[in-house]
């Protein structure tokens, strides 16, 4: 009988590793992938930024996407119901986008949050008319936060 592999090399970065580091691959002789982890993470990142990796995660989106029609119909009646019962907070929102978009302020993604991250989204304090700029750059965390009333932030 032959003895049980112990160690493999990958084929990125030459390292003989332990065979817990690998992949299974059930149609390979050895049954475990040709990389190891780290450097199939790294493969796997790099071909997500190629022109045939965006094609691929479209088509796996779209498929996902096909088999769900229900969820998203639902969603689309959902939002356009919310957006009809709140039109001040949408009203808010795109002035955002639009300030963002002339470059009168700087995307979110641009500022840092208060705990130090970086931000992802503006809080409103309010959504009337004269407070729809009075808003500030948040994390997801802390804007979940706020919104919880776990963390008070002062307004400007």
């Amino acid at each position: 009988m032959s003895e049980p592999i112990i160690t493999k090399k990958c084929a990125v970065c030459k390292q003989n590793k332990s065979v817990s580091e690998f992949y299974k691959r059930n149609i390979s002789p050895d049954k475990l992938a040709r990389l190891c982890k780290k450097c199939a993470k790294i493969e796997n990142m790099n071909y997500v930024h190629t022109p045939n990796g965006r094609r691929s995660a479209y088509l796996s989106h779209k498929k996902y996407r096909n088999g769900n029609k229900q969820y998203y119909a639902r969603h689309r009646l959902l939002s356009a119901i919310d957006r009809q019962i709140r039109p001040e907070r949408y009203k808010a929102k795109d002035t955002i986008k639009i300030m963002v978009r002339k470059g009168a302020m700087p995307a979110a993604s641009q500022c840092t949050c208060i705990c130090g991250n970086q931000a992802y989204c503006y809080h409103h304090y309010s959504y009337e008319l004269k407070h729809r700029l009075d808003v500030i750059a948040l994390c997801n965390i802390c804007h979940r936060a706020v919104h919880a009333n776990r963390l008070k932030v002062l307004q400007l």
